[in-house]
Formats: C-alpha cells, sequence, structure tokens
C-alpha cells in the first residue's frame, strides 16, 4: 500500500462516516438493533485502522517537512490513544469519568493539531497548488470551529464533574453539531480528491 491507496481508502471512510451518521440523525432508533450494532461496531474498528494507516502512510510521504513530520507522531499518537481510551475493558480497570475526560482531552488535542498542521502544510507544502490550496482554506474553517466544538464538550463535561450539573442542549444545537459534522467531512473529501489527483499515477 502507499499513500494513492490510502487515501482512496480514508475517501471510502469519511463515505460511510457522512452516511452512518446522517441514519443516527434522521433513524437514531435503527441503532437499537443488536444485527446493525454489531455490523457498524466491526466497520468501527476497520474505519479506525484505515485512519492510523492513512496517517502512517502519509507521514512516509511528508516527513521531509520537520514541522509536518512532528505534527503527525504526535497525531499518531493522539489517534492510538483515543482508540485505546476507547476499548471496553479499560472501564473496569480505570474510573469511568477519567476515561471520558480524557477522551474529551485528546479530541480537543486533535482538533488543534489538525488545525496547525492543515496550515502549515498549505503555507509550506501546496501553495503553488490552486485547488489543493482552496480545499484545505475550507478545511481549516472547518477545523477552527471543530476546535470550539471540542472545547465547548471538554467544558460541558468538567462542569458535570466538579458540580453534577448536566448541561442541557436545545435541539437546534445538534443540528448544528449535525451540520458542522457533514460540512466537516465534504471539506476533508475535497481536500482528499484534491490531494489524490496531485499525486498523480503510481
Amino acid at each position: 500500500m502507499n499513500v494513492k491507496y490510502a487515501t482512496v481508502a480514508l475517501i471510502a471512510v469519511l463515505f460511510y462516516e457522512i452516511l452512518l451518521k446522517t441514519i443516527h440523525f434522521l433513524i437514531p432508533s435503527v441503532f437499537t438493533v443488536s444485527f446493525f450494532s454489531s455490523i457498524t461496531s466491526v466497520l468501527a474498528v476497520l474505519s479506525r485502522i484505515i485512519i492510523l494507516l492513512f496517517l502512517y502512510y502519509f507521514y512516509q510521504e511528508e516527513k521531509s517537512n520537520r514541522k509536518i513530520a512532528l505534527i503527525l507522531k504526535i497525531l499518531l499518537f493522539s489517534f492510538v490513544c483515543v482508540y485505546i481510551l476507547k476499548l471496553s475493558v479499560l472501564s473496569k480497570i480505570i474510573d469511568y469519568h477519567v476515561i471520558v475526560l480524557s477522551r474529551h482531552l485528546f479530541s480537543f488535542l486533535n482538533a488543534v493539531l489538525f488545525f496547525i498542521f492543515i496550515i502549515i502544510y498549505k503555507r509550506e507544502c501546496i501553495s503553488e497548488y490552486k485547488l489543493l490550496t482552496r480545499a484545505s482554506v475550507f478545511v481549516a474553517i472547518m477545523f477552527g470551529i471543530g476546535i470550539i466544538k471540542s472545547l465547548l464538550a471538554l467544558a460541558s463535561y468538567l462542569r458535570f464533574v466538579f458540580s453534577g450539573y448536566m448541561t442541557s442542549f436545545s435541539p437546534e444545537f445538534y443540528h448544528v453539531v449535525f451540520l458542522i459534522f457533514i460540512l466537516t467531512h465534504l471539506a476533508l473529501l475535497y481536500f482528499l480528491f484534491q490531494y489524490y489527483k496531485l499525486k498523480g499515477p503510481r
């Protein structure tokens, strides 16, 4: 496998996540069906493996830039930590609140790292490629919004941990979150399509 195949695999994952999120938004009851839940659990593991593979091959392709290489190393480590924290066996070893808080912290870290990465990558690696540069701007905007969303989720959970008060959001808020998710994935798809075209036939 090389970065082009990994890019195609990640594009497929993003389309799958958009479909899954839309189904969950429109028909949430379907996730109570054990068969459907089992399938999505297996596909979730496969999706995580593909994301890690993409980050690894992207790192191999772009590691000549030291700043990009460093950020990608941290992202790989952070993603591995997030995936480990999602293992159900951990709840038997570590306090549940510690696990959830750690997930929020790593999610916030990932959002910040992705934002920094795309800014540096745009400025130092692809400034002469107009379409990819434009795509990176869209991604940077969505990652910037993602930082705010992750910070809000972290603050909300910290409030719950220290005060016992769970922040309640309106239905419109969850509609906005869903829209942010879709727009972020579409921006990433646009970026990956342009990146795939840039790399050309191998």
